[in-house]
């Protein structure tokens, strides 16, 4: 687990991932009045579940895991700007910018 997440970020991302598979699974796969609605699935059930989609609905998880991915990457970066991991590279443009070692991007 990455050490600038705070306060169970990491636990809520994957909160939203199994919601959001479980919804699609539920939706789709389960029967609607089936018991195990509301209920957490192991990554066995999920696995098994994913393989049973046509291809707009793997489409749609595909979808949902890859924005799952970018909000981590965003809240990552967000949490090493806060705990200054990120100065480096704010200082190195600083002193290229006041040394006019600045280059044209092509």
């Amino acid at each position: 687990m990455s050490e600038g997440w705070q306060n169970g970020e990491a636990r809520d991302i994957s909160k939203s991932l199994c919601g959001g598979i479980n919804n699609l699974v539920n939706r789709v796969i389960l029967p609607s009045k089936s018991p195990r609605k509301g209920v957490p699935m192991t990554i066995a059930e999920i696995k098994d579940a994913i393989q049973k989609l046509n291809r707009e609905e793997l489409s749609e998880i595909c979808s949902l895991v890859n924005q799952l991915r970018w909000d981590d990457w965003d809240r990552q970066i967000a949490c090493d700007y806060d705990a200054g991991r990120l100065d480096f590279l704010i200082r190195e443009a600083d002193e290229a910018l006041n040394g006019q070692d600045i280059q044209q991007w092509p």
